[in-house]
């Protein structure tokens, strides 16, 4: 199996579990430590990967939603980066806004529209590396119906053997910003930024 060497980058966005207590967890590796990176095809842990959201609420403050349900894949080749690729598929009805008569709203036509399109995809078409652990991914995004190419900025959070999990994993970490006009997302501007950020911190298992 081919390996590489990476830089690790700390994300901001750790997922927890209460797994983490079991005897001898895979240390996260120091801030200037370099780390071994296993080249494959990993499937995405839905338990263990985040998918969060970044609106501006009546322009002065970030209210942050998130996406409970996301499934995916993704390859990473250490010899040639450009061969990375991923792809993930959101459950649009799974998003949590931290209030149930909210959730209600963001699921109907005025925002998701669930019911019509259950699901947000995204597909790369292309990969660069910009830095060791940094890459550049472009991609089609299909939300509401409408696709649009967007760009990613991605980072390799860390990768090894996991014990108490009897595999190996790695994980990977993108944001990125769309404007929900251009995909059909009109209601409350001027309540509601037309910039959007979301950040998906995906796990994933190798060889699956």
């Amino acid at each position: 199996m081919r390996t590489a060497r990476w830089l690790p980058s700390v994300t901001l966005l750790i997922p927890v579990t209460v797994a983490l207590v079991a005897a001898h967890p895979t240390p996260a590796p120091a801030d200037d430590e370099v780390v071994e990176y296993r080249s494959g095809r990993y499937e995405v842990d839905a338990g263990h990967s985040t998918v969060l959201f970044k609106v501006q609420h009546v322009g002065v403050s970030n209210f942050y939603g998130r996406f409970n349900e996301v499934a995916g894949r993704y390859t990473l080749d250490a010899e040639d980066p450009t061969q990375n690729t991923v792809d993930f598929v959101v459950d649009a009805a799974s998003v949590d806004t931290n209030s149930r008569d909210r959730d209600a709203h963001v699921k109907n036509e005025d925002f998701f529209h669930v019911d019509e399109y259950p699901t947000m995809t995204f597909k790369s078409s292309s990969c660069e590396q910009t830095e060791p652990g940094h890459f550049a991914i472009q991609g089609e995004l299909t939300l509401l119906g409408q696709t649009r190419s967007i760009d990613l900025d991605a980072h390799l959070v860390g990768a090894g053997e996991i014990t108490m999990f009897r595999d190996y994993r790695s994980g990977v970490e993108a944001r990125f910003t769309i404007k929900r006009s251009e995909f059909g997302m009109t209601k409350y501007m001027g309540a509601l930024s037309d910039e959007v950020t979301l950040i998906v911190s995906l796990e994933g298992i190798a060889g699956k």
